[in-house]
C-alpha cells in the first residue's frame, strides 16, 4: 500500500522513482534465548513504544473517520472500550501521558505477543534476520531502530553480535 501510494504521487508529480530509497523507522525487541514474548521484560521494554502508537491511531481514527489499519485490529475494540471508559475531561491527557517513557499498568494488558509482533521487528536473531531480508525483498533498502533510551547502546551493541554477524 504505502509503495503503491508513493509511487502515484510519483506519477501525479510526473517523475520515476529510479533512486527512490524507502526506510522505515521501526521498534526493535531481541529476545534473549529462551525467552517468549509473554515475558515481563519484554513487554515492559516495547510496551510504551507500542502504545504510543496505539494512541497516535486512536487519535487518527477519530480525527480522520477512516478505519484502524489492520495490525491493530487484535486490540482494537477492547482498546477503545477500555479508553473511553476513561473520565471525559481528562480522556485525552490520560491517552498521551506515558509515550516512550513508560506503559501504563492499565493497558499492558494490550500488549499480547500479536500486537509485539505486528508492532516491532521482533524475535530471535535468525527471526529478526528472515524478518529484515523479507522487507528487502518487498523494496525496503533502510531501517533505523526506535530504541529505549535506557538501553540503546546495549541493544546496538547486541543487534551487532546476533543479528549483523548472521546476515
Amino acid at each position: 500500500d504505502v509503495m503503491a501510494n508513493v509511487k502515484k504521487g510519483a506519477d501525479k508529480a510526473g517523475r520515476t522513482l529510479a533512486g527512490f530509497e524507502t526506510w522505515a523507522l521501526a521498534n526493535l525487541l531481541m529476545l534473549e534465548k529462551g525467552e517468549t514474548l509473554e515475558s515481563e521484560r519484554v513487554v515492559a521494554e516495547c510496551g510504551p513504544a507500542i502504545m504510543a502508537n496505539v494512541h497516535y491511531l486512536v487519535d487518527f481514527v477519530r480525527e480522520t473517520g477512516r478505519e484502524p489499519p489492520a495490525y491493530v485490529l487484535p486490540i482494537w475494540e477492547e482498546y477503545m472500550a477500555f479508553h473511553m471508559s476513561r473520565d471525559e475531561a481528562t480522556r485525552h491527557q490520560k491517552l498521551h501521558e506515558s509515550h516512550y517513557s513508560y506503559l501504563d499498568p492499565d493497558e499492558a494488558r494490550f500488549i499480547t505477543p500479536e500486537i509485539i509482533r505486528n508492532f516491532c521487528i521482533a524475535g530471535q536473531p535468525e527471526e529478526i534476520r528472515d524478518r529484515l531480508r523479507d522487507l528487502e525483498s518487498q523494496g525496503l533498502d533502510g531501517i533505523a531502530f526506535s530504541l529505549p533510551l535506557e538501553k540503546m547502546y546495549r541493544q546496538i551493541e547486541d543487534f551487532s553480535r546476533r543479528v549483523m554477524r548472521i546476515m
